[in-house]
Parts: C-alpha cells; sequence; structure tokens
C-alpha cells in the first residue's frame, strides 16, 4: 500500500515547483479529482482566481498573459472539462502564447471501463499544444519524486521556449482525494524526501538570449538603400515593449519610409504613433491611389494586417515583400522573398544606423493621402466608426483597449487616427474568433490593475455573457462598450449579401436579449446610448467606477456596410 500522504506530498511538490519555475497566477475551475491540486495551491500562498467555466477560465487566463507576458496555468477536473479549454489553446498556440492546462485525471485501472467522468485526455489537444507531459500515477520512490520535480520544471520552459504556446500536463489521481497523515515508516520518509527536494532549488533551465543573424542585418540593410519606395506595413504583435515599437518606428524614419501600423501592433497609440499613417484603410479603397502609391519594396512587420483593403492593395503590388517576425511564417498569400526570424526590435534597431531617409518624397505622398483620407469622413455619419471614435476618445490615458474581432477591430482600422495615447491595445487575431473575450479583457485587467475598455459586438458579447461575473470585486474599472447594429452584420459585407435569394438571417442571426437585465444579473453597471454622439461622455464616466460597465450603443443595422460603401466611393472619386 502507497503511503496515506503520498498524493498531497506529490501535488505539493509539483505546484511548488512550477511556483519556482516562474508560473505566479493560477486560474481554478472546482472539480473532484482536482481536488488534491487545488489543495495544494490553496497552502502554496499563490494568486488563485476561481473561474466556474473551465472556456472562460482559460480566456480569462490568456487576458493576463497578454498583459504580464509570463505563463499562468489553468486547473480543471477531468472528464470533459479540460475539452472546454480548446477554444482558447487554440488562440494561445496561434499567438505563441505561454499557457499551462494543468488537467486531472483518474488512474489508469478506470479507463477502458465505463468509469464515470473519465475520457483519454492523453495529448487531448493535438497539434494545437506545443508540449505534453503526462506524470503518471503518484509514485513515492525518491528518483520518481525528482523526476516529478524536473518535468514541472520542464513543463514551464516548454511554454516559452523554443517556441511559446500552450502545454499540457496530465496528473493521475487515485482516491482518497483528501489529503490525510500517515505516520508509518513510509509516511514519514516520504516527508523527509519531499522536504528535502522543496529545501533545494529547483531544475531550471537558462534559454540562450535571441539576437538577429548578422546575415538578417546586412541583407535587410542593402535592399533597403536600393528601394526609393519602400513601405513597412506592421500587423498585430502579443510584444507590448514601447521599446520595441520605438524601434521599428525609428527604422522607417531613418530610412524615410512610410510606415502604416494597425492598433494591435502597438504602434498606432503611444510615442510611436507620430510617425505612422493612419488613413491607409481609406485611401485603398481607390483602384488608382493603389496604383499610384505602390511601393517597390514591402516590409511586413509581425502577423498579416487586418484591413481588407490593406491586404488586397499588399496581394496587388508587385514589390519583393521581406518579412520580419519572432517566429513563425506569416507570411499570408506566399508572396514573402524574405522571412526574416529573431527579435524584430533588435533587428530594427540594428538596421539603417547612418539613415539613407532616400524615400522622402514617397513618404510624404502617403502623408498627403492618409490626411485627405480623413478629409473624406468630416461629413460622414458613419455611426459605428463614430461610436468606435469615441469610446477611445473616454478611454483614459494608460488604459489597456481590447478589441473584438469581426466589425470592431475593423472600425478601428478605418475611423480611429493613431494618437499619442498610451494605450496598451490587445486583440485576439491569432484565429481571429469572437469568443473568450469578455473573460480576456477581465483577466487583463485583474492582471494590469488599469482600467479596461472591451469595444466588441452585441453577438460576441453574448458568446460570452457569463464571464461579465469575472468581474465582480475588480478594483479598476472595465468598460464594455457594445456594439448594438442587431448582430453579425459584417455578413452584409461578403459576397453572399449580393448572392440572390441567400438566407442572411442565418448569418446575421439578430439577438433578442435585454442587455440592461443581462447587465444587472450580473451586478454589472448599464448605460444605453442611442447613437454615437454621447459614446466618449459615457465611456469615460463608466471609467470612474471600479468594476464592469456596460455601455450599450444603439446603432442602425445597416449603417456599417452603407458607411463603408460612401467612403468606398469618396475613395475612388478623389483618387482616379
Amino acid at each position: 500500500m502507497p503511503p496515506r500522504n503520498l498524493l498531497a506530498r506529490w501535488t505539493e511538490l509539483f505546484v511548488h515547483t512550477l511556483i519556482e519555475s516562474g508560473v505566479a497566477r493560477f486560474v481554478v475551475s472546482p472539480g473532484s479529482r482536482s481536488t488534491p491540486l487545488v489543495l495544494a495551491l490553496a497552502g502554496a500562498g499563490i494568486e488563485l482566481t476561481v473561474v466556474r467555466d473551465e472556456r472562460a477560465a482559460a480566456f480569462f487566463a490568456l487576458g493576463m498573459v497578454r498583459v504580464t507576458g509570463r505563463p499562468v496555468a489553468v486547473v480543471c477536473t477531468s472528464g470533459t472539462a479540460p475539452g472546454h479549454y480548446l477554444p482558447a489553446v487554440m488562440e494561445a498556440r496561434a499567438s505563441r502564447l505561454p499557457l499551462l492546462m494543468i488537467t486531472a485525471d483518474r488512474p489508469g485501472e478506470l479507463h477502458g471501463m465505463a468509469a464515470p467522468q473519465t475520457a483519454a485526455q492523453d495529448h487531448l489537444f493535438g497539434a494545437h499544444a506545443v508540449g505534453y507531459f503526462d506524470l503518471g500515477t503518484p509514485d513515492p520512490a525518491p528518483a520518481a519524486l525528482a523526476g516529478l520535480r524536473r518535468v514541472a520544471a520542464q513543463a514551464v520552459l516548454r511554454s516559452t521556449y523554443p517556441e511559446a504556446g500552450p502545454v499540457q500536463v496530465n496528473l493521475r489521481a487515485r482516491k482518497p482525494l483528501e489529503p490525510g497523515p500517515d505516520e508509518s515508516p513510509e509516511g514519514s520518509a516520504l516527508d523527509a524526501t519531499v522536504a528535502a527536494l522543496l529545501a533545494r532549488p529547483c531544475p531550471a533551465a537558462i534559454a540562450p538570449a535571441m539576437a538577429p543573424h548578422p546575415s538578417a542585418v546586412a541583407a535587410l540593410d542593402a535592399a533597403l538603400a536600393k528601394s526609393a519606395r519602400p513601405l513597412f506595413v506592421c500587423g498585430p504583435t502579443v510584444h507590448l515593449d514601447p521599446a520595441r515599437a520605438a524601434e521599428i518606428a525609428g527604422l522607417a524614419e531613418r530610412v524615410g519610409a512610410p510606415l502604416l501600423a494597425e492598433a494591435g501592433s502597438q504602434l498606432r497609440f503611444g510615442a510611436a504613433a507620430r510617425g505612422v499613417l493612419d488613413g491607409y484603410d481609406v485611401v485603398l479603397r481607390s483602384p488608382g491611389a493603389v496604383t499610384a502609391l505602390a511601393p517597390d519594396l514591402v516590409i511586413s512587420v509581425d502577423a498579416p494586417p487586418t484591413s481588407a483593403p490593406l491586404l488586397s492593395a499588399l496581394a496587388t503590388w508587385r514589390a519583393p515583400r521581406w518579412v520580419l517576425a519572432e517566429a513563425g511564417w506569416p507570411d499570408v498569400d506566399n508572396r514573402a522573398e524574405r522571412v526574416l526570424l529573431g527579435p524584430v526590435g533588435a533587428l530594427a534597431n540594428a538596421v539603417g544606423r547612418l539613415g539613407q531617409g532616400g524615400a522622402g518624397d514617397y513618404r510624404a505622398r502617403w502623408h498627403a493621402a492618409s490626411t485627405r483620407a480623413w478629409a473624406l469622413q468630416d461629413d460622414l455619419r458613419a455611426s459605428e466608426g463614430e461610436a468606435t471614435r469615441a469610446a477611445l476618445a473616454g478611454t483614459p490615458d494608460g488604459a489597456v483597449v481590447v478589441i473584438g474581432n469581426s466589425l470592431p477591430i475593423r472600425h478601428v482600422e478605418t475611423y480611429a487616427p493613431a494618437r499619442d495615447r498610451a494605450f496598451t491595445v490587445l486583440v485576439q487575431r491569432g484565429v481571429n474568433g469572437i469568443d473568450g473575450l469578455v473573460a480576456t479583457a477581465t483577466g487583463a485587467a485583474r492582471a494590469a490593475g488599469r482600467p479596461v475598455t472591451l469595444l466588441l459586438g452585441d453577438v460576441s458579447l453574448l458568446h460570452d455573457a457569463t464571464s461579465l461575473e469575472l468581474g465582480q470585486g475588480l478594483a479598476t474599472s472595465l468598460v464594455v462598450v457594445v456594439l448594438d447594429n442587431r448582430g453579425g452584420r459584417i455578413f452584409e459585407m461578403l459576397p453572399l449579401a449580393q448572392t440572390p435569394g441567400a438566407p442572411m438571417e442565418l448569418f446575421t442571426t439578430p439577438p433578442d436579449v435585454d442587455l440592461a437585465a443581462l447587465a444587472a444579473a450580473y451586478r454589472a453597471h448599464h448605460l444605453r446610448v442611442e447613437g454615437p454622439d454621447a459614446v466618449a461622455a459615457a465611456v469615460a464616466e463608466a471609467h470612474r467606477r471600479p468594476g464592469v460597465s456596460v455601455v450599450q450603443v444603439v446603432v442602425p443595422p445597416h449603417g456599417a456596410q452603407e458607411a463603408l460603401q460612401e467612403l468606398a466611393r469618396r475613395a475612388r472619386q478623389e483618387w482616379t
């Protein structure tokens, strides 16, 4: 018989090693089989957040990861519970975010014989996880205990190196799950072995410092030196370091290149925004402008951009394209001539130190076009666009801005000018899903301790409505700005909408939910705003109170489509 205290000591050793290896936050979903894990965490004095629903828990953890850049662990029971992690795991893999899934499991003898709450959990997330570790059944042997400590440290390391991503650790627990004293010689020996292991430093690996390859620096420097019309395009990133943004902006400035940067690049808001050209989404709706402003070299930084007109122009231009990215191969249309991997900020800082500045005339043409693009919007009553711009205007400096997918992120691209505002911008562009946005924003608010504005659509809110509860007790403000356009209006902008007889009601799915009652159910403050004019004041008011506020902005159902059609018409007329 194994010692009565085996499971408690096993999980204690595992949990303490995770903490020593750099996991500072844990998100727990209640369950029976995970009891020893949760008790070990409670005894470790570490920061714990309880989220009942595993799907929300994983997205909540991702919000924390996005803000801190450090691994966060989620803990759940066996059976279907870990399956709910999958959407967030997919996003973590695509966005290269260090997420640890600690999945409690039944022992081997209960598998394959119809035991309740038992499912095959080994390699549960398949290709969506960058690592998998099975701790096996607890074993009191000193070698097994030392191995447990090493595996825990390895799991944390694998979530960050050589490429960050989600890692599953499967822990099999045999009843009894609750701890109990064991004064037998075996129990006492186990206590002594675990105490001795915990008294020693845990195994640690030191990953190498990344640096750009000299040949990459030389090649990019040479390419920029030969270019008369270089263009920088910056897509979304998970790297929030202002110094990195400044280095990218600095390179574009030194070579005199236009810099087109979307919100998720961390270049559109903040000090680096002074050099950003932000009217491109409107300018490039004109085929004439696409032709007139064609580059002879495109430097694409990080993930592909969101703007459809910019993506269309990139596909049209025949210029060679170089991609700069920390990892992966972000080449959305297989046009990259070179992919330079490694620390993008350091690469940018090393290139063009003498400063050619030969593309100044080209940048001036882009600047004039961008300035004119904003003038085209002066008298345009774009309800959703105005609401988006106003929501950012009402958000305090230093806040975190979380932008939902579908229409909101596109509205920011089209209608929100670059500003010297100290926003940290989080976007969920790994797999572009609309799920888990409220949980992500709440996790970001918990980790950052700063005001958060979440901009999303009504359908996205309903996908994650139960996560409004997670904001109860927040010391800071979380303002959920809901663009209430009767749902799913992005489908009206797709070719489907022009198909005769297309059953659009199967796609737009307008919700029929009382958002005031929904907010009240979760003790969230609710403000309903008719049209965009009062949005900035409503958002500013909501940020003056801690906790969750839902600002419901009622806009015309078809307004977004009509406004973009008018903008495209004006752009074509301006640049014929």
